[in-house]
């Protein structure tokens, strides 16, 4: 639990960061904010989440919080399709 809290801390602030840049800067400043503070972040959403299934595990976690780790997990991705087809719900070309 040791290394899982502070990587899943810098994950949140580098998150919340690009959401305050997204919401405070001018359009272009805060497009350019997503794109280079979320763009990677997107990439490495899974591997977080598998870090912290297996960490609530090997921890003592026990069956119930692999659980709700995969649950949530699961959730968090499957957001990413839904919202992909929502707002790009026309073919492009």
């Amino acid at each position: 639990m040791a290394t899982a809290v502070p990587a899943a801390a810098a994950y949140a602030a580098a998150d919340l960061l690009s959401l305050a840049a997204y919401f405070v800067l001018p359009f272009r400043a805060s497009t350019l904010a997503m794109v280079v503070g979320l763009g990677p972040l997107t990439l490495l959403r899974p591997l977080a989440i598998v870090a912290g299934c297996l960490g609530a595990l090997a921890h003592g976690g026990g069956r119930a919080s692999l659980l709700v780790g995969v649950i949530a997990g699961s959730a968090v991705l499957c957001v990413e399709g839904i919202v992909h087809r929502r707002w790009y719900a026309q073919p492009l070309g």
